[in-house]
Order: C-alpha cells, then structure tokens, then sequence
C-alpha cells in the first residue's frame, strides 16, 4: 500500500510533484475522495484534484488532527462550525453539510464540541 511519503516541511501537502504544487496543511478544509482520485476542498473556496486515493493521504493529515468522517470524506477540525450529534451533521465554516456515519459518531464527538 502507498501511502503519502515524509515531505521536507511537515506543514505542507505536496498535491503534484512534478510542478511542486503545495499547500499548507492548516489551509485544507477538506478533501473528497472519488474511487482513486481525492479532491481538496482549500480554504479559499478552489479545488484541486489529485490522482490518489484518500487512504494514501489519511495517516499523514491524521497526525494533523484531521477527522475522518465516512468512507469518503476527511475534515480539518479547525473548519468545523458545529455537529449536531442527534442529526449525525457536521456545519463546516464554508457552509458544507456533511453527514456522519453511524460509525464515526462516537469517535467525532469526542473531539469536537456537541450542539444538539
């Protein structure tokens, strides 16, 4: 299994290699992820899409506190407005609704705070 290699700056994700485009790992919101491809939801409101998978990303933002929310989506607590355990949704800061699966429900509620 590949999984995302150890960067020179551990604060950056490198989304391609050959033109070195990276981003700051504070400034992802979230990312998607689509069969074998991912798409990272920025902090300014653009997307980029890369062609890997989410697990190949998931150990390393997880050092980061990222959450990993159902089968297709890892979010940056940082970006959470509020979740609503009861309704299993997360708000994020940008207004995505996001719904949490049955089985993440415990792990997210130990980490964010509640509103019900």
């Amino acid at each position: 299994m590949k999984t995302y290699p150890s960067t020179h700056n551990p604060n950056r994700v490198v989304l391609n290699s050959r033109t070195r485009l990276s981003v700051p790992v504070n400034f992802i919101v979230m990312l998607k992820g689509h069969v074998n491809y991912t798409t990272f939801i920025l902090g300014d409101g653009s997307e980029r899409m890369v062609a890997h998978t989410l697990k190949y990303f998931e150990a390393f933002l997880q050092t980061h506190g990222f959450q990993r929310i159902d089968r297709s989506s890892l979010v940056n607590p940082q970006f959470i407005q509020s979740y609503h355990q009861s309704r299993a949704l997360v708000t994020m800061k940008n207004g995505m609704i996001l719904k949490v699966s049955r089985r993440r429900k415990a792990i997210l509620s130990s980490e964010v705070a509640i509103m019900d």
